[in-house]
């Protein structure tokens, strides 16, 4: 509530009793002062923001599926994660529903870079497919993702820095 409060006032309103704080306490002119007034006013705020991103992520879809807990729902997710070296070098995919599935990957140019998975039949559950073994991926870039399911499609984008 404290957040939005600041937020509706001018900046001057808020200005005024910093400074006043900070001159109590010699901080006028400091890095502290500086420090303490970016912390008290972006960081509630770029959280507040970043909590309604983070709400939309599917809690199953975790970069490590091996250590992850098994998740209370399973919804149709995609996500290309990456291990600890930072490099986008997998494609997380969790289903509903088996059927078929296929996952295909575009260049730029929208021009079909290769195939990762196609089937007649995918079970239900995390699935993870590697994109370090796929050698169409050979040169950096921005590449864009199609994943068809009986779930449904989704589509994205990933960049491969080599």
């Amino acid at each position: 509530m404290g957040l939005l409060t600041t937020r509706t006032l001018p900046p001057i309103a808020i200005l005024i009793p910093y400074f006043a704080l900070f001159s109590a306490v010699g901080l006028v002119g400091t890095y502290y002062g500086l420090i303490l007034t970016y912390l008290t006013s972006t960081i509630p705020l770029l959280s507040w923001i970043l909590m309604g991103y983070f709400a939309t992520l599917p809690i199953e879809v975790d970069l490590n599926p091996a250590s992850a807990v098994t998740p209370r729902t399973l919804s149709f997710g995609v996500r290309v994660g990456a291990a600890s070296g930072g490099k986008a070098d997998r494609l997380l995919l969790s289903t509903t529903r088996p059927g078929p599935a296929s996952v295909r990957l575009f260049d730029v140019q929208g021009r079909l870079a290769g195939t990762l998975l196609d089937t007649r039949n995918l079970e239900n559950g995390m699935h993870v497919l590697s994109l370090s073994g796929a050698t169409f991926l050979h040169a950096s870039g921005v590449y864009f993702y199609r994943v068809d399911t009986a779930d449904g499609t989704r589509s994205g984008r990933f960049v491969i820095l080599h």
